[in-house]
């Protein structure tokens, strides 16, 4: 099966990447024209932009299936950034050529964001999630309109090894590894934290999976950020009483933990658990 990946290069497309070579996909990666890329040399390059897609190289490969993860996804700004609007419009046209032409399955990358709580958070009304619920739906309607399956997949939290700075586990392995105390300002936050390995992983099954519509890509298994940050402090053989400075803030987000019922009957469990994937990520930075 000859699948084309977006954001192929991303945090989350380099482990979607290898897990579709390793279910031996012919791969096709869409990256940027100056994107130092470090993908195997069995990946077939598109250089290009999603506004401005590479089309005669891509319709010569013929892809069957699209993932489509590529997004701004900035920690520390991606939320409220202008790109989400201007990513929302260069999707809708991308998605409409591919449909066109010889896919037939679209996977669509959300994010467990679009299931904060209140309408009234501020996370709830930002341009990243407002935008990924348009593109969801506009999604179901085209690939119903052409006769294409598709599939939703909104990811909760991936961490481990290829974080980008910022992100909170990678903050808090380099502040410790530093020799600093770290503060965690909302301890009893609860997250649903997945290795990004087995969200790669996730993403590939679904390529060939005869499941199709919304699925939550996450353990389904609550950990509160003090859990977490305890993991860390206990894998890296640290006293949390040295390291840690605990702050009271409440949890504005209230999200859920996902339910993996859909994702299971295409065969995806996690693999990797909450300690080995602080493992590798720690061994990615030391």
């Amino acid at each position: 099966m000859r699948v084309l990946i977006t954001g192929a290069t991303g945090f989350v497309g380099r482990w979607t990447v290898a897990a579709c070579l390793e279910r031996e996909h012919e791969v096709g990666a869409l990256v940027l024209p100056d994107d130092p890329v470090t993908l195997s040399e069995e990946v077939a390059l598109f250089r290009g932009t999603l506004e401005q897609p590479p089309w005669e190289a891509i319709d010569a490969f013929a892809p069957d299936v699209c993932i489509h993860s590529a997004w701004v996804t900035t920690p520390g700004k991606y939320m409220t950034s202008p790109l989400n609007v201007s990513f929302e419009a260069w999707t809708r046209s991308f998605l409409v050529h591919i449909m066109k032409r010889s896919v037939q399955r679209v996977v669509g990358v959300g994010s467990c964001l679009e299931y904060a709580m209140s309408e009234e958070a501020d996370q709830a009304r930002a341009p990243y999630v407002q935008c990924k619920k348009r593109v969801r739906t506009f999604l179901e309607s085209e690939a119903e309109a052409h006769g294409v399956e598709w599939v939703w997949a909104r990811i909760f939290f991936p961490f481990g090894e290829g974080e980008p700075p910022g992100k909170l586990l990678r903050s808090i392995v380099e502040t410790l590894l530093r020799g600093e105390r770290f503060p965690v300002y909302c301890p009893d936050a609860v997250r649903d934290y997945i290795a990004v390995q087995d969200v790669g992983w996730a993403l590939a099954m679904l390529t060939d999976s005869p499941t199709s519509g919304d699925m939550d890509v996450g353990s389904g298994r609550p950990i509160t950020v003090k859990e977490l940050a305890l993991c860390i402090a206990e894998v890296l053989g640290m006293n949390p009483m040295d390291v840690f400075e605990w702050g009271n803030r409440s949890d504005s987000l209230q999200l859920p933990t996902a339910n993996p019922e859909r994702i299971s009957e295409a065969g995806w469990a996690p693999r990797i658990s909450i300690h080995e994937g602080i493992r590798r990520l720690i061994r990615s930075l030391e």
